[in-house]
């Protein structure tokens, strides 16, 4: 029985485009086709006539309208549009095929095409695709009370339906020729609602403005360009790092300019001296806000924008803290607060929120100035301050001491009226909140709080989303403010009354007792912790809400192969439901349980059907290397069917040892029970508890027979067969197998049985094949022969005579082919497979086997029939990465000597197997001889990182499973091609291609075969054409499509451009230069360090089918869909970095999008309603410096627009991501790319949670008011005296309630979820051992500097992270680099502060303090231990050459940061050079802090030794500053004659110094505590001093002494390089050090029985030797 399996290319090779090129010879040596070949892509010839004929139809003028220089052969409305306004020839074959694509698509849905039938399109199919596109344009006109240009009310039937053809064809001409504008849909708006007026006076009879152009550049030179020059020319600005935000206008601002009627300025024709076209005017004035043309908001880069854009979450934090802390000191309670004078109190929340509504309108009106000064924002803002002065001034009044006689006891009567009229923008706030009332009919109440934007309008949800939202805030918030009140606020309370009522003192004294300090010091960090641990409910309630939701949704149903095996019955029903269409539709209600319908034998079509998915979605895995042979032997099931056999033929992996378990049973049964006794039903019932070991027996016994029955043997040996078949079969349905037969004799039947098989698969028709057949019928003989005797003695004599030893003779079989030695091979197998065998082994496919069974029950949309489902397609952007590696790349090694080929070999070692096997190679040094074998070989090292190649291949298989879906749904196989090249459409959007090509990059080469191999892919590229000469040379650029054509490429399409399209960030420039060669209703946006699969590329049909279900009162726009690390195996920081991102793209996305309906645009496999975002922007923004991260701001648009975006986890697509330490260094630069606005987002998540949680604010705020730190050593006193126990109450509350493991709640509750609790609970253990808790901390840490430094300094750009593999050692030195400033000053400063508060409170919380030590330890050697032999002494040996070396290497041209300690301590300096006075300031009074560090450190010692140790750190520093001072003159040039004297000079310096040190230790006592805490002092005023330097290098520069500073600082990172170094020296002595950090390192790895040891260290053996040497030598 043969194995079948479709197309292993995953493309299908469709009739491509027919119609040959033109003899046009391009310069690149292209070809270029016709439109009507391009169009025969995707659809039958019968639907082409259908959409073409349509189009030449549709209402076009009379001859005599047309412009004297059209082409006679112009037939349809596209053509015509294109020559009265002037469009380019290719943007109109482009978008026709756009077009016919879209109205074939709608119409697919409404009638099944015939040849014989009219070419004729429904009126419902072309108003779906009108009304989507016209949607935006129509709100546009509403929004600015125009009247629209559609002009659709005179006409009716096919008129009507050819009129809205014609504005369709017109919107997208413009929208495919508008380049960079198509990231203004609004300016989009204007330019076709002036072009549909043009268009309708044409219709009418009048000449268009246009027609006399005679070219098809005119609207491009016209309309486009001069829009485009502004563009550009404000990208310019924005591309110097330093600018600011507010010094110029991004794409949105100028977009904002369409949202009024002042846009109309520009005219129609565009008047090039227009307002909008004047930039130095405004600029000069600095007054964008005086101008329409100019910014509606002010992005500054300023800390107060956390509080002007989180205002309601402050004022609810603030308002609330400060009732629970007047009911706390009063002392009431609960009942009794809205008694007596606690009311009163109560009620100054009104005058303390007045008065933060106050400075809140301050901040608006001052943070966007000059925007502010439009007239109809300032007068929005003075009234804004203008009523909440007077509400504060009013709430105060009665608190005013000098008042309170006049107003006597009670409320004033004005008061509780201010109150009220206080309170109603509040209650009618929460009104419309829970309203279904559009803002638009009640904008009149809100004019002077909320200004009239485009955008952000109409956003309500539905009752019940906004129930869901509001309750689970009011819970997080209650759980908040209730722990909040009992556990930290009323005891502080306490603690503090008991401290202030002790003591008498004056209000200027307050400072001087210690006590007081220590309430002063107590208050802040509660307070930081107040306002900051919201994020730690809001994690516990979402983690809770978001484990119900995955559970309800049955994630983990199916959690690995073991439970798969137990379900997969059902999974045949499962895919025959959700795979493949049906008409007979399931009910998706919620139930306990989910069951599918079993397939018995007598369902040939379901089961014909279920075989074939199932045995392509195992033989990709056999493509992919993931399996071997024999466990693709063992995972498929025969296809086709066999008829004779009337059983189910399951894979044998559910099989193994059944057969052999059963005949132990029966043996067994017949042991214990003897003759009559035993019962043919009983010994079935046994063997039926398991259904598979019933499926077994069944199909062995069928095999069985038919192996008998195609032996050619005599007429007589024949009828014997037959007479024995006969006989069990009789007595096995007569019930009386058991009574006649031998059981004993069973196992020898059976081994003879398996012996037979096994020489049939072997050796043919060799005499060993009838030696084994007589030997197998003389067992049944001994077995059953009175069963035989009874019932055919007559023919059993007529065969044998009296012997029955006689030796069959075999000729031949019935039966040949593969089929049958497919036969052979599956009975030898269900024989002889063993059960301990675990197939599969490979542990990514068992994953993906699992998670697809478990996805089909989940709630699944039903798929319609491929022709009817919505189309769709997928653009990747491609920059400069990886294509397909190289040999030479693939075969170079490290310098340990380790190749990425080698390293990947130990890896995946499985993997490496199956593809020796696949190539049948045995030797690895085979493989180089075969230029075959060496491209298979780059492709199998490509699929295994982050390449192009891998995301075209995994993309690709959207194809493969379309045309297989097809072939199972459509009569025919005429046509499929096709449908689903209609259906599907990938372009890969390389924007340097061209260049690629020019100068002979193999990535040309790459990308083109690419397109040999996939015949359906398309690769757009912006080609670069010099033209003219000497200084008049410009660049002309264009927009080209291309496909391959044999194995060259041909042109299809060539678009002028007005400019070059990277004028914003180069990823969303590149899907805007893309996304007009797309087609479909849906589009997907891929990475190309993504993939995909093919079974979960199966079910984007259903997911498709989402964009059509009920998801609230706004449709979907975007489809989130999850995401999988394929990276996760590569290394223990791989699988730190999955499990972040696998808690992000499942149950964070869950909450968010289910739970709270706010889930935006996380990840690129999100699926975008095309049509939806092409008319709003792109699926992307552009501005420069504002959206790099790219994605994030599409799900805002959507979003804003009134999009509703939905996440779905039936399916995933996988992603790559950083693997090595340094690369998450590059993302958290990257990071600094982030708006102002996650900047809280961040403080509330992330590091300054750690912070509070490990007491570091506590230090902070103790070290801040000094003196010695009681509050960590309290003790409860008699009588009067202090209560501490309060005080300690509230500390150990605060870190128990914040202690570290809480970050791991979420990822114990999602993996519990998904693979069950024993799992989760050991995955967590593991991650800990590993030291995760470190690597997080240090993440942090990095994330943390680069946003203060974004925030101080600015600088965001694009960082691109590198997606290779990390094989490399890095240098101690480049360690030091990356982390010195981020990481390791700030973890010493830490640990100053530390040693001050062990030295001087011995009772310090030892709690606290640990935790403050981890957070040292993790900044200061994680990089170190989580660095490949970091830990070996050879590598220790060689990074402190290179440290010495990067040290002391000179200043000079043509080297790097990488290479000198110069150049990177001077690039360090360029942030500086260019802040203000103001900031610099602020840095010098910042840096005061290390001063006051000297001086604690000074107050620990006795008073007689205060100013000893206090002067002798000074003396260390005016030390070291002459030394080196006389060391930097030393290396003068003119001073290599004088080398004896600074010998000399330098002798006497250091025993001086020595002399002095000593000196002050004997006359002042010093102990070594003492020097110690003088090393201390000196190391704390060192760096103060470098600090205060840094910022005051123009000041020092003057006066010479900015070289004296670059010497300390020299001197400061050699010494503290010197402290990190000495640890790593130490340990690495120990070679078990080693050992260990490798297994932290790989532990992965080492569960798949690996030995990184190997890799790591280089092949030791020989560094040359091949992959099975090392594993010889291994073992």
């Amino acid at each position: 029985m043969e194995i079948v399996c479709e197309n292993q290319t995953a493309t299908g090779s469709a009739p491509e485009r027919d119609g040959g090129p033109t003899a046009t010879e391009l310069k690149r040596g292209n070809e270029r086709d016709g439109t009507a070949t391009e169009l025969k892509r995707g659809m039958s010839a019968t639907e082409r006539r259908r959409r073409r004929t349509e189009l030449k139809r549709t209402e076009t003028p009379p001859k005599g309208f047309w412009p004297p220089h059209a082409n006679a052969a112009i037939g349809d409305c596209l053509d015509f549009l294109g020559v009265h306004f002037g469009f380019q020839k290719d943007n109109v074959r482009n978008q026709r095929e756009h077009v016919v694509f879209l109205l074939a698509n709608s119409q697919s849905r409404f009638s099944t095409p015939s040849s014989n039938s009219t070419p004729k399109i429904d009126a419902g199919a072309v108003d779906g695709v009108y009304e989507k596109l016209m949607e935006n344009y129509k709100q546009w006109c509403q929004f600015l009370g125009l009247e629209s240009s559609l002009r659709l009310q005179q006409y009716e039937g096919e008129s009507h339906v050819k009129r809205k053809t014609l504005y369709l064809s017109l919107y997208l001409l413009i929208w495919g020729e508008a380049a960079n504008l198509r990231f203004m849909p609004e300016c989009l708006c204007y330019l076709f609602h002036n072009m549909a007026q043009d268009l309708n006076q044409i219709l009418l009879g009048e000449i268009n403005r246009f027609s006399s152009a005679g070219d098809d550049e005119a609207f491009l030179r016209n309309v486009v360009k001069p829009i485009y020059e502004v563009i550009e020319e404000e990208a310019k600005i924005g591309k110097n790092e330093q600018a600011s935000y507010s010094a110029y206008r991004n794409y949105d601002d100028l977009n904002e300019y369409f949202w009024s009627s002042h846009c109309f300025s520009l005219g129609w024709p565009i008047r090039r001296n227009s307002e909008f076209f004047t930039l130095e005017s405004y600029r000069k004035q600095g007054r964008f806000g005086l101008k329409k043309t100019g910014k509606s908001f002010m992005e500054r880069r300023n800390i107060w924008q956390i509080f002007r854009s989180f205002d309601r979450l402050w004022m609810c934090l603030i308002l609330v803290l400060q009732g629970m802390i007047i009911v706390s000191w009063k002392e009431n309670s609960m009942e009794n607060i809205f008694g007596g004078d606690s009311l009163y109190d109560l009620f100054t929340i009104f005058f303390t929120g007045s008065v933060l509504r106050l400075i809140f309108g301050i901040l608006d009106l001052l943070l966007n100035f000059p925007v502010c000064l439009q007239w109809n924002i300032l007068l929005r803002s003075l009234i804004h301050i203008i009523l909440h002065l007077m509400m504060a001034v009013i709430f105060a009044l009665p608190r005013v001491a000098a008042l309170k006689d006049a107003f006597g006891k009670g409320f004033p009567s004005y008061y509780v009226v201010a109150i009220l009229l206080y309170l109603i923008p509040v209650i009618i706030d929460t009104l419309f909140y829970f309203s279904p009332l559009k803002y638009d009919r009640c904008r009149f109440l809100f004019w002077w709080s909320k200004p009239r934007t485009y955008i952000g309008r109409g956003m309500n949800e539905g009752k019940f989303a906004v129930i869901k939202y509001t309750l689970f805030w009011i819970i997080v918030l209650s759980s908040k403010f209730a722990f909040s009140f009992y556990l930290q606020i009323k005891p502080l309370v306490k603690a503090t009354k008991d401290i202030l009522t002790s003591i008498d003192y004056d209000w200027h004294r307050v400072f001087d007792e210690p006590k007081n300090r220590n309430v002063i010091s107590s208050w802040p960090p509660m307070m930081l912790v107040y306002f900051l641990d919201t994020q730690i409910w809001y994690t516990l309630f979402s983690t809770f809400c978001g484990g119900v939701i995955g559970m309800l949704d049955r994630l983990g149903e199916i959690p690995n192969v073991d439970k798969l095996k137990l379900k997969f019955q059902s999974l045949p029903g499962a895919i025959n439901t959700y795979l493949v269409h049906s008409n007979n539709s399931r009910s998706e209600g919620f139930s306990l349980s989910k069951s599918f319908a079993k397939i018995t034998a007598n369902h040939k079509s379901e089961n014909e059907k279920f075989s074939r998915l199932w045995n392509e979605i195992i033989c990709a895995f056999r493509e992919e290397d993931l399996i071997s042979n024999r466990e693709l032997d063992l995972l498929v099931i025969p296809y086709p069917l066999d008829p004779t056999l009337n059983i189910i033929q399951w894979p044998l992996f559910l099989l193994p040892g059944k057969v052999r378990a059963a005949l132990n049973i029966a043996t067994k049964y017949g042991s214990t029970i003897a003759g009559r006794q035993r019962k043919d039903s009983e010994l079935w019932r046994l063997i039926c508890r398991d259904e598979f070991m019933k499926f077994a027996v069944l199909e062995m016994f069928d095999s069985a027979k038919q192996v008998l029955h195609a032996l050619k043997v005599t007429e007589n040996e024949k009828r014997f067969i037959n007479f024995l078949i006969d006989g069990i079969e009789s007595s096995i349905s007569e019930n009386t197998f058991l009574e006649y037969t031998e059981l004993e004799f069973l196992p020898n039947v059976f081994n003879k049985f398996v012996e037979l098989v096994l020489n049939l698969k072997h050796g043919g028709l060799s005499n060993h094949v009838a030696l084994f057949i007589d030997e197998l019928i003389h067992s049944v003989h001994f077995c059953s022969m009175p069963l035989i005797k009874d019932r055919y003695e007559e023919e059993m004599h007529d065969v044998y005579g009296n012997s029955i030893q006689r030796r069959f003779v075999v000729t031949g079989f019935n039966f040949a082919g593969k089929q049958w030695e497919n036969q052979l091979k599956r009975l030898h197998l269900l024989l002889k497979e063993d059960s301990s065998n675990e197939v599969p082994k490979n542990i990514e496919v068992r994953r993906r086997i699992a998670f697809f069974m478990n996805s089909l029950f989940m709630k699944l949309p039903q798929p319609p029939v491929v022709r009817q489902m919505l189309s769709f397609s997928v653009l990747t952007p491609y920059h400069n990465e990886e294509t397909v590696y190289t040999r030479y790349e693939i075969d170079m090694k490290n310098e340990d000597g380790v190749s990425i080929l080698f390293y990947l070999q130990r890896i995946f070692p499985d993997e490496w197997n199956s593809f020796k096997e696949r190539l049948q190679i045995e030797r690895d040094a085979d493989i180089w001889n075969n230029t075959k074998h060496i491209e298979e070989v780059r492709h199998w090292v490509s699929l295994r990182g982050q390449t192009l190649y891998r995301t075209v291949r995994g993309i690709m298989y959207y194809h493969r499973a379309l045309k297989l879906q097809a072939s199972l749904e459509m009569a025919s196989e005429i046509g499929i091609q096709e449908v689903i090249n209609m259906k599907f459409t990938y372009v890969v959007t390389c924007q340097n291609y061209g260049s690629y090509k020019l100068r002979g990059d193999h990535r040309a080469s790459d990308i083109l075969n690419m397109m040999v191999k996939n015949p359906s892919l398309r690769v757009a590229y912006v080609d670069e054409i010099l033209k003219g000469e000497g200084v008049h040379t410009k660049k002309i650029y264009h927009s080209v499509l291309i496909k391959a054509v044999g194995n060259v490429e041909q042109e299809i399409y060539r678009i002028k451009l007005p400019g070059s399209m990277m004028i914003g960030e180069g990823k969303p420039e590149n899907q805007n230069h893309g996304i007009i060669y797309t087609r479909g209703e849906a589009l997907q946006a891929i990475d190309m360090n993504q993939d995909n699969y093919l079974e979960e590329a199966l079910k984007m049909r259903n997911l498709l089918e989402e964009f059509k279900k009920d998801h609230g009162v706004h449709p979907p726009t975007i489809l989130g869909v999850r995401e999988h690390i394929f990276t996760e195996s590569i290394s223990s920081l791989a699988w730190f970095m999955s499990i972040q991102d696998r808690n992000f793209v499942t149950i964070v996305q869950r909450v968010l999008a289910r739970l709270l309906k706010v889930r935006f645009h996380y990840g690129h496999p999100d699926v975008f309603d095309r049509i939806f975002h092409i008319t709003r922007g792109g699926i992307s923004k552009a501005s420069q410096g504002i959206n790099l991260s790219e994605d994030i701001y599409a799900g805002f648009n959507s979003t804003l627009r009134n999009g509703n975006i939905t996440h779905h986890e039936y399916i995933q697509v996988a992603k790559g991501r950083d693997v090595g330490l340094k690369q998450r260094w590059l993302v958290a630069v990257e990071s600094r790319r982030m708006a102002i606005m996650v900047i809280y987002v961040y403080l509330y998540s992330n590091l300054c949670w750690f912070l509070i949680q490990s007491g570091l604010v506590k230090i902070w705020s103790k070290r801040r008011f000094g003196g010695t730190p009681q509050l960590f050593s309290l003790k409860p006193r008699s009588g009067s005296e202090i209560q501490g126990e309060n005080l300690v109450h509230v500390i150990s509350t605060q870190f128990f309630m914040q202690v570290g493991l809480l970050v791991l709640v979420p990822t114990l509750i999602e993996i519990g979820v998904e693979s069950g609790i024993v799992k989760a609970v050991f995955e967590v253990i593991t991650i800990q051992i590993q030291l995760s808790d470190g690597f997080f901390l240090f993440s942090l840490g990095t994330k943390a500097h680069h946003f203060g430094h974004t925030i101080m300094y600015g600088g965001t750009k694009y960082r691109a992270t590198g997606r290779g593999f990390v094989i490399n050692h890095e240098k101690f030195a480049e360690i030091y680099r990356l982390y010195s400033r981020s990481h390791f000053v700030k973890a010493m400063e830490i640990l100053l502060i530390l040693i001050y508060f062990k030295l001087a409170a011995p009772g310090f919380n030892k709690v606290v303090s640990s935790s403050m030590f981890i957070l040292v330890a993790s900044w200061l050697y994680i990089p170190f231990i989580f660095n490949p032999l970091g830990f070996s002494w050879n590598k220790i040996a060689e990074d402190w050459e290179d440290w010495l070396k990067w040290l002391y290497s000179p200043l000079r041209l043509g080297i790097s940061a990488s290479d000198s300690w110069q150049i990177w301590w001077h690039e360090g300096q360029e942030p500086l050079k260019s802040i203000h006075v103001v900031r610099r300031v602020a840095r010098i009074i910042l840096a005061l802090r290390f001063f006051a560090i000297q001086i604690g450190f000074a107050e620990l010692v006795t008073v007689d030794k205060k100013m000893a140790v206090y002067g002798l750190s000074w003396l260390c520093f005016a030390a070291l500053l002459i030394y080196t001072t006389v060391q930097r003159i030393e290396r003068r040039p003119y001073c290599i004659d004088f080398v004896l004297g600074f010998k000399l000079l330098n002798f006497f310096m250091i025993m001086a110094f020595l002399f002095i040190f000593s000196y002050f230790i004997s006359h002042f006592g010093l102990t070594i505590r003492d020097i110690f805490v003088t090393v201390c002092a000196f190391i704390s005023a060192l760096w103060a001093i470098l600090q205060i330097s840094q910022v005051s290098r123009p000041w020092l520069k003057p006066l010479r002494m900015w070289k004296a500073v670059v010497s300390l600082a020299m001197f400061w990172d050699m010494l503290l390089g010197l402290v990190l170094f000495l640890p790593l020296a130490i340990l690495a002595w120990f070679p078990f050090i080693s050992i260990f950090q490798s297994r932290l390192l790989y532990n992965a790895a080492y569960s798949r029985g690996l030995q990184i040891q190997s890799i790591i260290a280089g092949s030791t053996v020989n560094k040359t030797a091949s992959y099975e040497e090392v594993e010889k030598n291994n073992k």
